[in-house]
């Protein structure tokens, strides 16, 4: 794990530009498969909901999972600079919640 992800209101390192696919490529740290990404469309509410449970179950625990807040963004911003470097909105669309239901529910912590 990174900075961003053990301390996302303070740290935005290792940044976007970090190869943390390049990494797991050489057997460590963790990656989505993409050709494993594929999920039924959920209402937004379900899916931001789902999403935060993802995340703490992942190993983030700097999200409440029933409530939301207002420094959600940067966990959001931190977990889409990890996996998805090319798309660090701090909303979570379909692929942002998609790769975290694969991180949550297809590897083993």
């Amino acid at each position: 794990m990174g900075h961003s992800d053990i301390a996302p209101l303070r740290k935005q390192d290792p940044g976007e530009k970090f190869p943390w696919k390049k990494l797991k490529n050489k057997g460590l740290g963790v990656w989505h498969n993409n050709s494993k990404l594929k999920l039924k469309k959920i209402n937004e509410k379900k899916m931001i909901d789902s999403f935060f449970k993802n995340l703490y179950k992942f190993g983030y625990r700097y999200c409440d999972t029933k409530k939301r807040g207002k420094n959600d963004k940067y966990l959001i911003k931190a977990f889409q600079r990890r996996f998805l470097p090319k798309n660090v909105t701090g909303a979570i669309d379909q692929k942002t919640f998609i790769i975290s239901h694969f991180l949550a529910n297809h590897l083993k912590n």
